[in-house]
């Protein structure tokens, strides 16, 4: 039994580098995309949400994207009556879901800009459990980027975009 679980082990990561190498072809970069790529995640998380993604391209935006996951709000309006607080949607793949929130948690827990960003946001007063889908939110646009661009998660320009948000 457990050669058999190691075995499909080493076949998803081999399916999720292929993947990757897939599309670093596609974008024809000179370094090509491998798991180390992402800012946290294991070949079969990182897999699961490529596999779910499929062709990047047919998100034009990040919006598309969240959407197709179901990591947004679903905003229900009757007439002038509109929820200050719309619950996430229930849309997408909740397999997916749980695997991006699960990906959020360990964010939090091991990579520092996530966790910095994780404290802000509670110093100022946020619900820990919405700052968690705040976090899942940017893992998700980050993956995103790197996926439409081909370029590896670098924490320096991470923490340079954030400067440039909190600034303006």
């Amino acid at each position: 039994m457990r050669e058999n679980v190691q075995s499909l082990e080493r076949e998803i990561a081999r399916l999720t580098e292929q993947l990757l190498q897939e599309r670093s072809a596609e974008l024809e970069v000179d370094e090509a995309l491998t798991i180390e790529s992402f800012p946290i995640g294991t070949h079969l998380s990182i897999g699961t949400l490529l596999a779910e993604i499929g062709a990047v391209d047919r998100f034009p935006t990040i919006k598309h994207l969240l959407s197709y996951f179901g990591w947004c709000p679903n905003t229900k309006e009757s007439g002038s009556s509109k929820s200050p607080h719309p619950k996430m949607s229930h849309q997408g793949n909740r397999f997916v879901r749980r695997i991006l929130w699960m990906l959020s948690v360990a964010a939090v827990r091991w990579v520092p800009e996530y966790r910095d960003y994780y404290q802000r946001r509670l110093a100022a007063g946020k619900n820990k459990m919405k700052t968690i889908v705040a976090v899942g939110r940017k893992l998700l646009s980050v993956m995103f980027a790197i996926l439409r661009n081909g370029q590896s998660y670098d924490p320096e320009r991470y923490l340079q975009q954030q400067m440039q948000v909190s600034l303006s």
